[in-house]
C-alpha cells in the first residue's frame, strides 16, 4: 500500500490547481467534472469510493475495429475526454499534457495483473525421448509460455511521470525461470 501521506503531498498540487477558485469548481458538472475527477483519480495508487463514477466513465471508453479493441482508437478517445478538463493543457503547475498522455496510455494497462496477462510470449523446445532400442528417438515440439521482463515504454513514462503517485511495478526473476511482475509495494 502507498504512503497515504505521500500520495496525499504528490496530489495536493494538482487538487489545488482544480481548486483555485471554488465558484469555478462548483461550475465543473458532467462529463467535464468527471474528467477532472478522473484525472486526479487516475493519478495515484490511492482510490476512494469517490473516484468510482469518474473511473466508470474512463474505462467504459472503448473503441472497436472490425469488433476486436482498437487501443489506439481507444487511448485517442480517453485522451479526448481527459482533455475536457480545464485544467488538461496547462503547465502552471506541472506539465498537465503529459500528464493527460501518461494516464491515458498507462492507466489501467500497467499495473502487474495486466503487464503478466498482457506481455507472455509463446516459446517452443525440442525435447526428445529414448527410442525402444532402436537407433530413432522420438523428438516432437513443446510449447510453453514466459513472461517478458520488458516494461513498455508507455508504463515506465506513466510511473515516473512527477505528478503521479502509484506503486511501481518491478519484475522479479527471469523469463525462463518462471518471472512475473508484481507492485513493489506489495512484494517487499
Amino acid at each position: 500500500m502507498p504512503n497515504k501521506k505521500y500520495s496525499k503531498w504528490l496530489l495536493l498540487p494538482l487538487a489545488a490547481f482544480f481548486m483555485l477558485n471554488s465558484s469555478q469548481a462548483e461550475l465543473l458538472t458532467g462529463e467535464t467534472r468527471l474528467a477532472c475527477e478522473a484525472i486526479l483519480c487516475l493519478s495515484s495508487s490511492v482510490r476512494p469510493n469517490e473516484c468510482n463514477p469518474a473511473l466508470k466513465h474512463y474505462f467504459g471508453i472503448k473503441r472497436y475495429s472490425k469488433g476486436v479493441l482498437d487501443w489506439g482508437k481507444t487511448i485517442s478517445a480517453r485522451k479526448s475526454f481527459l482533455g475536457l478538463c480545464p485544467a488538461s493543457s496547462s503547465v502552471d503547475t506541472g506539465n498537465m499534457p503529459a500528464l493527460i498522455n501518461d494516464i491515458a496510455q498507462g492507466a489501467g494497462r500497467c499495473d502487474a495483473d495486466y503487464l503478466n496477462k498482457r506481455l507472455r510470449i509463446r516459446k517452443t523446445r525440442r525435447e526428445c525421448t529414448l527410442g525402444d532400442g532402436s537407433d530413432r528417438d522420438s523428438c516432437y515440439q513443446v510449447s510453453y509460455y514466459v513472461i517478458s521482463d520488458k516494461k513498455p515504454a508507455y508504463c515506465q513514462a506513466y510511473e515516473d511521470n512527477g505528478l503521479i503517485a502509484l506503486d511501481k511495478t518491478q519484475y522479479v526473476g527471469s523469463p525462463e525461470a518462471g518471472g512475473k511482475w508484481v507492485t513493489v509495494s506489495r512484494y517487499e
